[in-house]
Order: C-alpha cells, then sequence, then structure tokens
C-alpha cells in the first residue's frame, strides 16, 4: 500500500506531495482540480501501461494499440492523437514527468518497508542516440514515410524496463515488452460498467475463494431483497443471475445501473486482492441514499481482499446534502476498517 506518493510535471501538476496515505483514502475536490489526475498517475506508478490513461480515450485499447500495419486512412476519431505534450504541465514535454512513492507491502514479508520507487516518463526526439533501438521494439520500419512522430518513454525504476509509445500520422503504436507491475491494480473509470463476459469471469474467480458473500452483502445495499447469486450459461455467453424474490432470477445487466457498478467494483476489487484500486466518481449511479452503506460494504470488500489500497474520486456540489455525504463516507469507511 502507498505511505506518501510525489507527482511532478503531470498534467496539471507542478509539484505535489501527499503524504500519510492509508488503505482506503478519499479524494474530494470541485471540477477540474485534478482528483482524476492524481489517481491516473498512481495508476501508471503501480505499474499500469494502458494508453487509453494516457491518452484520456474512451475507445477500447486494442483499437488504439498494437497495429500491425499503419493505414493513411485510419480512424477519423484517432485525428486527435496527435502529441504526448497534453500529458506534461503545461505541455513542457522538455522535462520529464517523475511520479514517486514510498510503499509498503500489503501482506507481511521479511522486510519492512518502506520501499521507494519511481517511474519516469520522457518524451523521445528523433535525434535521441537511441532511438533505432527505440523503433526496433516498436517494430517501425520505414519511418521516412511519416510526417508526425511523437514518442513517450515510460521507464520504472523497480523493473529498470522502458515501455515506448508512439504516435505516428495520428496511430497509435506500443511496445510489446511485458513488465512486471509494482502491485496489480484496476482502475474504474467513471460511469464503467464491465461488460458480462468480464464480470461473469471475476465472479468465477470469486466464488472460488469464497468470496461471493462480500459481493452479495454489497449488492444488498442496493436490492435489499437479493436472496442469491448464480452463473447461468444461456447458449451464447455466461451471465451473473440474481435472485430477487421472482419466479425466476433476473441477470444482473437487467437490474439498473446502480447494482451493476456495485457489482463491477467488487469484482474488480477481488481481481487485485493485494492490490491498489483506483476508483473514479464512485458516487455515479448510486442513489444518495444508500451511499454511506455502499462505503461501508466497499471498505469491509477492502479489508477482507487482502488490504488493498483504495483510492476513490469525489465531486461535491456545493451544496449541503454533498458534504454531508463525504462526511457519510468518511465514517462508513472508518466503521468499515475497525469492523473485523
Amino acid at each position: 500500500m502507498y505511505k506518501s506518493f510525489r507527482v511532478k510535471n503531470f498534467r496539471c501538476f507542478k509539484d505535489l506531495q501527499i503524504n500519510d496515505l492509508g488503505r482506503v483514502n478519499l479524494i474530494a475536490g470541485k471540477n477540474n482540480t485534478g482528483k482524476t489526475a492524481l489517481m491516473e498517475a498512481m495508476y501508471i506508478h503501480s505499474g499500469n501501461r494502458d494508453t487509453r490513461t494516457l491518452l484520456r480515450s474512451s475507445q477500447p485499447e486494442w483499437t488504439l494499440r498494437y497495429r500491425t500495419h499503419l493505414l493513411p486512412d485510419f480512424d477519423e476519431r484517432d485525428r486527435s492523437v496527435v502529441s504526448w505534450d497534453t500529458v506534461f504541465h503545461d505541455f513542457n514535454s522538455s522535462e520529464e514527468i517523475d511520479l514517486s512513492a514510498e510503499t509498503f507491502d500489503s501482506e507481511p514479508s521479511l522486510f519492512d518497508g518502506p520501499y521507494e520507487s519511481s517511474v519516469k516518463l520522457a518524451a523521445k526526439s528523433l535525434d535521441s542516440h537511441d532511438l533505432d533501438d527505440i523503433l526496433a521494439q516498436l517494430r517501425v520500419e520505414e519511418v521516412d514515410s511519416f510526417t508526425d512522430i511523437d514518442i513517450l518513454a515510460v521507464t520504472a525504476d523497480y523493473t529498470r524496463q522502458s515501455t515506448y509509445f508512439a504516435i505516428l500520422d495520428g496511430s497509435l503504436v506500443r511496445s510489446r515488452q511485458k513488465t512486471k507491475p509494482l502491485h496489480k491494480s484496476d482502475f474504474l473509470f467513471p460511469r464503467q460498467i464491465l461488460n458480462e463476459e468480464i464480470n461473469s469471469t471475476r465472479f468465477t474467480n470469486m466464488r472460488r475463494q469464497q468470496r461471493i458473500p462480500i459481493l452479495l452483502t454489497a449488492l444488498k445495499v442496493v436490492e435489499p431483497g437479493l436472496n442469491g447469486l448464480e452463473l447461468w450459461y444461456d447458449g451464447r455467453r455466461p451471465l451473473i443471475k440474481c435472485g430477487i424474490g421472482l419466479s425466476q432470477p433476473l441477470s444482473l445487466g437487467d437490474l439498473g445501473d446502480g447494482m451493476n457498478r456495485v457489482a463491477s467494483l467488487i469484482l474488480a476489487m477481488s481481481e487485485v486482492s493485494g492490490g491498489v484500486m483506483f476508483i473514479d466518481e464512485i458516487e455515479n449511479g448510486i442513489h444518495h441514499s444508500v451511499q454511506e452503506q455502499v462505503w461501508q460494504a466497499i471498505g469491509q470488500a477492502s479489508a477482507r481482499a487482502g488490504h488493498p489500497s483504495l483510492r476513490d474520486d469525489a465531486q461535491p456540489r456545493n451544496d449541503s446534502r454533498s458534504i454531508r455525504g463525504i462526511q457519510r463516507m468518511w465514517r462508513a469507511g472508518r466503521l468499515a476498517l475497525a469492523s473485523p
């Protein structure tokens, strides 16, 4: 888990230091103050190399990277992918981004810690001494055929390896070597509900670990009539079915955004047991009257899933109900951490 974190020259942050982080942390503030950017920085530091995080793209990652052939008539949506400058503070790509942290092991180990680690992001110029090696890792040939080339290197000191990203005339490629993350992590974006296939796979893993009661408890906050969860196969795909007292169970996908949001969140947390879970705008899709109970269920799931460190991003409005909502979430989180 994180003890402290420092971010330099990343997005809206010139230099920000945060100390005394715990297992569950609530980040609150007005719009455009850097809540999401802070979590993105920590997500990258933890080992994530998802291009959507860097580009803030809504496209699936497979449409953005690993292209074997870069065609001149690339998707019109990709034309906004032109430069890495927006990743750097005030577009200053002449200075590298430095993401550094002190972390502890979430599980008991031979070493007490804390451990210091850093990840650096740097723009690479076309006159870099290692350009040929970078292009080879990107599997890019005939570089002269491209008008615009923009390369970003992401290097972690805990692996001493670099991952390279290149924007070539609006299309994105990435080096394919796998790097070991600092710890497991996942990021649940605003309004993101994972598809049924992903949720079903995670449900199976959670059932194997005998953790379904954790999911059931959390979902009962949204739907008190829930009396059971099962995995069905309809001949085409697996589905999570929910018993709510009707003659037949309903698919999880039929029970509304709140149920699906909470399910996606708890299932994702189970996958990163012992790691870090980042949640952007946790309140989306969840009615304000049950947010305190949902937050408490999340805190309890966090404690039972190997003590992952949880970051939450909340956007309070300027009214007393939002302030009370933040207070309720913090109080519920403290209660969850104190519970056995």
